[in-house]
């Protein structure tokens, strides 16, 4: 994975905060989702007009941009750790 860190006002659509970080990560902007991946794995996607996706993401859940056919790729912390320890 790649990060960014973005400084985008609390109540930016999910199209904003996408659009924002494949710009800095230059990213082809097609096909892309914003999705967030809670501790326990389960996916959630964005819409491009939900709002205040800060303030709604889950304890120790991380927010991806990714392209829609990745999305399966995408793991939460826990699994990546135990993954490289076993």
């Amino acid at each position: 994975h790649t990060y960014c860190t973005l400084r985008l006002p609390v109540n930016a659509s999910a199209e904003t905060i996408k659009l924002s970080a494949a710009d800095k990560l230059k990213l082809r902007h097609s096909e892309l989702v914003l999705a967030e991946v809670k501790s326990n794995g389960e996916r959630v996607t964005f819409r491009d007009t939900d709002l205040g996706i800060p303030t709604s993401l889950s304890l120790n859940g991380r927010i991806f941009v990714s392209p829609r056919d990745h999305l399966d790729a995408l793991v939460s912390d826990t699994t990546a750790i135990e993954t490289t320890l076993s």
